[in-house]
């Protein structure tokens, strides 16, 4: 059964230590998967998994953000105590998304005789339409067990779920490995993941119910007006939802149809690193979000605002580390790993990795967002981003190929979502001046560049090749790294951060 006696400290701390342990190991299996894909079916099928889960990204948008609403209406009831209103919403998730799956596998479907507007160049790749069924099919299965997910969510319990990924991570990795050595088919490597996905799920959903085995309860259902109230949140978070989900996908699908569908597969590979980043970074947050909403509802807002400060320069701090370290060792690493022919420019790698660092300084405004309800007041913020977004990547591709795609990215962060979503913050939540986010914000943004141009600088000097010149590369890059943290760190936050350390070193 659950213990509510622990404290919201002690549930983030175990969260994060969770997320982190999960997370390293699925880099090693990441990297080792992908490693013998390219080797036993190539850069072709690379491009169009790439495209597939684009197109899949982009349908996930009938999930219209209910994930988050729902979890956030959870915390009071679970603070409460309440059961009942638990169940209640519980049961009604549980609906919702069985609908939202039907209608996607629906809706994906309608979308396959127009697969080959979207694939170019890779006649060497058959079946493509049952390919895409499979994928399809694949990311179907997790609507059936989203809300198990979320309760475990919603109670603190975030690592259940890392554990719950890490078990499943291993048992689909070595599968796959499987399967690509033995039968070198991608129609047994997708079978695998869609069982893995299933099971995993089953699994899950078993374990929440028997930490909370009210849920199972036959209760009243969901009033009127409460779902009134969920669906309205859900309209503006689905807004939230749109501009994320178009920017993050829309990428890589106009680099296929405008450009090359290879190249999607050349790029997938710094894509998937970046994203194992701030999939990190997202863990991280998401293992402190009950944390978060359960300060939201019981603290006032000094609090908020000191916490919240404490993460703006923690986040400062990891991000800042990692476009050194990123830009230095982005190339490097990629000609080490898989060859000289899968490298893209230092003008595109630049630009994917500011891409990183914004989208991950950004994550602990969207924590307090998505923790504090503030979801109405992103109506039509989405829009306009997601407008800058498409305009700009088309109009760069034809200038400047797969470097003006990724600009759209970067114009429409920074014209938008890098001022917007913290200004709602501080006057709806915080209810207090943001000169002092900005003036931190960008000091710390103009240092992490200029000292990742230096540093890169130095790691062009290196001649060594191979796996020595690598470790010299990593050198350097950590070296600029510390320089990095001790210039961005204040007298406060060292204090606050000296403080920290020994208390952890005395528990």
């Amino acid at each position: 059964m659950y213990n509510q006696m622990i404290s919201r400290t002690e549930h983030t701390k175990r969260n994060i230590i969770a997320a982190v342990v999960v997370q390293i190991v699925n880099i090693v299996i990441k990297f080792v998967v992908r490693t013998i894909f390219i080797y036993t079916l190539g850069k072709e099928y690379l491009g169009v998994g790439g495209v597939f889960n684009n197109i899949l990204t982009v349908l996930s948008l009938a999930e219209l953000g209910l994930g988050t609403v729902i979890v956030y209406d959870m915390y009071r009831p679970i603070s409460e105590n309440n059961e009942t209103r638990v169940t209640q919403l519980y049961q009604f998730y549980r609906d919702v998304y069985a609908g939202i799956g039907i209608f996607i596998a629906a809706l994906g479907s309608l979308l396959i005789p127009f697969l080959g507007y979207l694939i170019t160049d890779v006649l060497n790749v058959e079946n493509i339409r049952f390919l895409y069924v499979l994928h399809l099919a694949d990311s179907v299965a997790t609507y059936f067990f989203a809300h198990s997910r979320s309760l475990l969510n919603a109670y603190q319990l975030n690592r259940i779920n890392s554990r719950n990924t890490l078990l499943m991570a291993v048992l689909k990795t070595v599968l796959e490995i499987v399967a690509l050595i033995v039968t070198k088919s991608y129609v047994i490597y997708m079978l695998v993941q869609i069982f893995v996905t299933i099971y995993g799920g089953y699994l899950l959903d078993r374990k929440a119910k028997q930490l909370f085995p009210f849920v199972k309860n036959k209760v009243e259902k969901l009033d009127s007006a409460s779902k009134r109230g969920i669906f309205s949140n859900a309209f503006s978070m689905m807004n939230i939802r749109i501009s994320q989900t178009l920017i993050n996908a829309t990428d890589n699908l106009l680099v296929s149809a405008m450009i090359s569908t290879v190249l999607v597969g050349i790029y997938s590979n710094y894509s998937m690193i970046t994203q194992i980043i701030l999939t990190t970074a997202f863990l991280i947050e998401s293992s402190m979000a009950a944390s978060v909403g359960n300060l939201c509802v019981s603290e006032g807002k000094e609090k908020k605002r000191e916490v919240f400060a404490r993460l703006q320069y923690l986040y400062s701090c990891l991000f800042g580390v990692i476009m050194i370290s990123l830009f230095g060792l982005f190339n490097p690493f990629i000609k080490l790993w898989l060859g000289t022919e899968y490298l893209l420019s230092e003008e595109i790698v630049f630009i994917i990795v500011l891409n990183c660092y914004l989208s991950g300084m950004h994550q602990p405004v969207e924590a307090y967002v998505n923790a504090d309800g503030v979801f109405k007041h992103f109506r039509f913020k989405p829009t306009v981003e997601v407008f800058i977004n498409f305009v700009v990547s088309i109009v760069g591709a034809k200038l400047w190929g797969i470097v003006g795609v990724f600009l759209g990215t970067t114009f429409s962060h920074v014209l938008t979502t890098l001022w917007f979503d913290p200004y709602v913050l501080y006057k709806y939540s915080f209810s207090n001046g943001i000169r002092d986010y900005f003036n931190k914000y960008f000091k710390s943004l103009l240092l992490a560049v200029i000292m990742t141009l230096v540093t890169s600088k130095f790691v062009s000097l290196v001649t060594f090749e191979g796996i020595i010149g690598f470790i010299i590369d990593i050198i350097v890059c950590g070296a600029a790294a510390l320089v990095f943290i001790v210039v961005n760190t204040d007298y406060n936050n060292r204090k606050w951060l000296k403080d920290r350390i020994k208390s952890m070193l005395k528990e």
